[in-house]
């Protein structure tokens, strides 16, 4: 007769698993049912805009309450996730090929987030939730979006130097960009969505040049690419890398990179036609009164609130993010050069974020954002490399450099907020 089996678990080589003190949830539904949650919703915060880190954190803390074990790694274009412990996991891979930020829909799943934990919502509820936001059309519509466009552009030229001529090319600039990045920018052209907006800005500053006089066609096609200039993906690339999320911070600086590089290229492709206008680019505009610096300032945070899809009840609070980092960042400036202006202007934009965020239980980022985009030195890289394709590579290579010390002054201004203010347990 064949001996009984022993029980593994009373095997001497066998160890139970660790029953460790973790606080959870009592949830209706299988295993998988959480981690289809727990995937969905972090497909989501990835197509949105969450950064490495803060993704992460978010999905470490539902796998929690719902009594998971997970590891998770992001990068720009991907999420992994490892369900189990170690040595039976079991994987989970989702690809992201249209990520965009979109600050009211983070801000409406943090609040599917913050339901969950409370118990208002069960697994099931909150992955409906999920898809529901995931599927919803933009909150502005297409005149508003391409009006945006335009005056973002417009407070470009502003920011740039530009005179009037300069600031009503750039915002004529920046509604071509508009028109093309609905028409173009998410079809299977869109990966070329860059160097032809580039090029096509530059090709018609060149031509209105010669059709409406004498103006710096260089201020108003910086002006009129603003919204391509990868600034804010060259700053979260550098906070990714001093929080250690090294190969997402290394991907995500290379597709800055290379957007600075098609930006460059399109830009050259098109300033070929410079040579058929009657009249210089190399013009210096006449400084614009006080009065329009100011509204600039005011407009161009509106613009960046439509553009980044952000709730109408937050755009009060975007607009006074912004106009405290402009205001830090220029009084850093004054006192100490752009470096310490970078650095002061980021630190107030994040602990204003962080203050907001503990006091109103609201996600940081949908403030910090807009704020950032006014700071960030997006203009300086695309110059570093329109100089290096002009032969000036001593230019070129002291703009480069400029460029990535005025990113990570950005990049420790944020840190050093979150150090004295830390952030509110959000996405």
């Amino acid at each position: 007769m064949r001996a009984r089996p022993k029980d593994s678990s009373q095997h001497p080589l066998v160890l139970p698993e660790p029953n460790a003190a973790r606080e959870t949830l009592e949830l209706d539904g299988d295993e998988r049912r959480k981690r289809r949650l727990v995937m969905e919703m972090g497909r989501a915060l990835h197509r949105f805009g969450a950064p490495a880190h803060r993704l992460e954190d978010a999905l470490r803390r539902v796998s929690r309450l719902l009594g998971l074990e997970a590891k998770f790694f992001a990068v720009p274009t991907a999420l992994f996730a490892f369900f189990g412990p170690l040595g039976s996991q079991k994987s989970g891979f989702v690809r992201i090929d249209d990520e965009d930020v979109h600050l009211g829909k983070i801000a409406e799943i943090d609040q599917v987030l913050a339901r969950l934990f409370r118990g208002e919502l069960n697994p099931e509820g909150a992955l409906e939730r999920i898809r529901e936001i995931s599927k919803e059309p933009s909150r502005y519509g297409a005149a508003v979006s391409l009006a945006a466009f335009a005056l973002s552009s417009a407070a470009g030229a502003v920011f740039f130097g530009g005179g009037w001529m300069e600031l009503v090319v750039a915002a004529f600039l920046g509604l071509l960009v508009g028109l093309l990045a609905r028409h173009v920018g998410r079809r299977a052209s869109r990966h070329i969505f860059v160097p032809l907006a580039a090029s096509l800005c530059a090709v018609v500053a060149s031509g209105l040049n010669w059709l409406l006089g004498p103006y710096s066609t260089q201020v108003a096609t910086l002006a009129g690419i603003i919204y391509l200039l990868p600034g804010l993906t060259l700053t979260v690339a550098l906070t990714e890398l001093s929080t250690r999320n090294l190969v997402a911070g290394t991907a995500r600086l290379t597709v800055a990179v290379l957007t600075l590089l098609g930006l460059g290229f399109g830009v050259a492709l098109g300033t070929w036609f410079e040579s058929f206008s009657p009249h210089s680019s190399a013009f210096t505009p006449e400084p614009l009164p006080l009065l329009v610096d100011l509204a600039a300032v005011v407009l161009a945070p509106l613009a960046f609130a439509v553009l980044f899809h952000a709730r109408r009840r937050d755009i009060g609070w975007i607009l006074l993010a912004c106009i405290l980092a402009f205001g830090a960042s220029r009084a850093g400036s004054w006192a100490g050069g752009a470096y310490l202006g970078a650095a002061v202007g980021a630190l107030s934009a994040g602990l204003y974020a962080n203050i907001w965020g503990r006091s109103l239980g609201r996600p940081p980022i949908i403030v910090s954002v807009p704020a950032i985009i006014l700071l960030v030195p997006g203009s300086m890289g695309f110059r570093s490399v329109a100089w290096m394709l002009a032969d000036d590579t001593i230019s070129g290579i002291d703009a480069a450099f400029e460029t990535g010390f005025v990113g990570m002054a950005l990049s420790v201004g944020l840190l050093m907020a979150n150090v004295l203010v830390p952030p509110p347990r959000t996405v």
